[in-house]
């Protein structure tokens, strides 16, 4: 959430990441889906190493606030009493984040913790944003499924495009890897899975 005020008049500059606004300000506030959702590819390079790429669907929405004054013709040219106006919309900057995660994975018994980072991006047109993902968790299995919890951290570069905008994400996912199949799916000769 930010304000921008109305800088008419005020001796103080805007706050970190406002434009400077005279006759009027903005307030935005965050209305994103905390949800996530999506498939995922994991491509095994060796029993330690491989490379997954998710295609995480979570709308991120922002509600902005603005609020201007202005003078109707019947007060002009004095304008005595400017008129106050206000107006909200809901906006929808993003819809898919794609992380290209790197995993080295120790192997265990029944626990096999991992760490993964790599790239993420969100696309856009002419707005897109890249960030940086760092995270761990462990894979463990359930039956004929391998379920995977990790917690995520990413920092998304400013691209100077939006205001109010939130750089730094935590994420609780949970991967989960369907059947092993009977046949052995590979790419370039390294195991795939989907999940």
């Amino acid at each position: 959430t930010l304000f921008c005020p109305d800088l008419e008049g005020s001796q103080f500059p805007p706050p970190p990441g406002c434009p400077n606004i005279i006759g009027g300000s903005i307030g935005v506030s965050n209305a994103s889906k905390a949800f996530i959702f999506g498939p995922k590819v994991n491509v095994r390079l060796s029993p330690s190493f491989s490379v997954e790429v998710d295609a995480l669907r979570r709308p991120i929405r922002t509600n902005t606030t603005t609020s201007f004054s202005f003078c109707p013709p019947e007060q002009l040219p004095s304008c005595e009493i400017p008129v106050s106006l206000t107006r909200t919309t809901q906006g929808t900057e993003f819809t898919w984040e794609f992380p290209v995660l790197p995993r080295y994975q120790w192997n265990g018994r029944k626990l096999n913790p991992f760490l993964e980072g790599g790239p993420s991006f969100r696309p856009a047109e002419n707005r897109e944003q890249t960030g940086i993902t760092a995270g761990g968790g462990v894979e463990m299995r359930l039956r004929s499924i391998r379920l995977s919890p990790s917690l995520r951290y990413t920092y998304w570069a400013d691209n100077g495009k939006y205001i109010g905008e939130n750089r730094e994400q935590l994420q609780f996912v949970l991967g989960i890897d369907g059947p092993a199949s009977e046949e052995t799916v590979t790419v370039f000769g390294h195991k795939l899975t989907l999940g």
